[in-house]
């Protein structure tokens, strides 16, 4: 296991999601590992080492999220006598989403 995978293996983000990011990365190995183990070994014999290391980097690849600047929200609405308000906040990102977390409404 990467020290990459280590890392993330402890960090989840259940405060706002049902999932945690260890899930994301541990299914999206598995699934590397599955299409893996279905190239042919005669295949895997005759390869350029480097052509499918790359096809498959780039096929696995994670794109992590980078927040944009643009952020905005709902003004709560008014409730007389409340010590707290609902804010909506829309935050704009690129990268994979469920390396995000949020909290679903």
């Amino acid at each position: 296991m990467s020290i990459f995978l280590k890392l993330f293996k402890y960090i989840s983000w259940n405060l706002f999601d049902s999932s945690s990011i260890d899930d994301y990365f541990t299914e999206l190995r598995q699934t590397m590992y599955g299409k893996i183990d279905k190239v042919p070994s005669e295949d895997i014999m005759r390869a350029d080492v480097d052509h499918p290391a790359s096809e498959f980097a780039q096929k696995f690849q994670v794109m992590c999220p980078v927040l944009g600047s643009d952020i905005n929200y709902d003004p709560p609405p008014f409730s007389a006598g409340s010590d707290s308000a609902m804010v909506m906040l829309y935050v704009p990102f690129t990268g994979e989403k469920r390396c995000l977390p949020v909290i679903r409404t």
